[in-house]
């Protein structure tokens, strides 16, 4: 109480103008409201140290206000378009509210906007831009010999050793959806990697947990059924592409990041070589 006395009596030694009724500091800001209704001065503010104040007219608010409210309309129709089942809220106003919740972000050629095993808070809707969609499999090479070989050759080299493979599924465009498995997963596990593409990439995201406590579980449930479609699409893409390779899995699932992998031919020639050791 002392202290606020004390302000007071500070900014009343500072002007002749009465009571004061509040104190800034640097990002504080004033006037607004004659902006918005062009009503008189409600308040008169007086420096109580040198400042250096940005000065935005009515011009240029407006102008930003506009520009603003036109993009606030352009995300609305973007996520309405872009998440199945909102279309069925008729209140534009609950959506104009889900609009808030969203968060913009720039990313450019080359950058990964999410990798694979990686835990993960945030999903993703492709604004602007295009993404390559894919999985990184580890191939374990095993280079088996006669036993009568094996003391000479351990001396020198590792039993086995490991190669890692990119293994492109998709291309996402403007619409598309990142990371939504978080949605429907206790591990909260990205299951793909995905790069940018195009030279820049504009997207939107939101916190996984924010949005199952904000919206309508019916949002949420159609989300899941065209998850589900979008994840037997890209597990028949990898499987083929396994095949293609002559590949067996050996660890981990279509399903599940991590995916280790061994040739078809190496797993072949270990057993050739086991008898051969026999």
């Amino acid at each position: 109480k002392k202290e606020h006395n004390q302000d007071q009596q500070e900014a009343q030694d500072a002007n002749p103008f009465g009571y004061v009724k509040d104190k800034m500091k640097k990002g504080g800001y004033f006037g607004e409201r004659a902006l918005e209704s062009n009503a008189n001065r409600g308040a008169t503010i007086v420096a109580s140290t040198d400042c250096e104040l940005l000065v935005l007219t009515t011009q240029t608010y407006n102008s930003l206000k506009n520009e603003f409210n036109k993009r606030i309309k352009q995300m609305m129709d973007f996520i309405i378009e872009a998440l199945p089942g909102l279309r069925d809220i008729n209140a534009k106003a609950i959506i104009k509210n889900y609009i808030y919740l969203f968060e913009e972000k720039t990313f450019y050629y080359g950058n990964h906007i999410v990798n694979e095993g990686e835990k993960g808070d945030y999903f993703y809707f492709v604004y602007e831009g295009n993404c390559e969609v894919y999985r990184t499999i580890r191939i374990e090479e095993d280079e088996e010999l006669p036993a009568i070989y094996s003391k000479i050759r351990s001396s020198f080299f590792s039993q086995s050793f490991a190669v890692k493979e990119k293994i492109p599924l998709t291309l996402l465009k403007e619409g598309g959806l990142i990371g939504e498995e978080l949605l429907f997963s206790e591990e909260a596990l990205y299951t793909y990697s995905v790069q940018v593409s195009s030279n820049t990439l504009k997207v939107i995201c939101v916190n996984k947990d924010v949005f199952q406590f904000r919206f309508p579980k019916e949002v949420i449930q159609k989300i899941k059924q065209a998850y589900e479609e979008k994840k037997h699409y890209k597990n028949t893409l990898l499987f083929q592409a396994l095949e293609k390779r002559d590949i067996n899995i050996v660890k981990g699932s279509l399903d599940t990041p991590f995916l280790t992998v061994k040739r078809k031919s190496t797993l072949d020639c270990s057993k050739k070589v086991a008898k051969i050791n026999k």
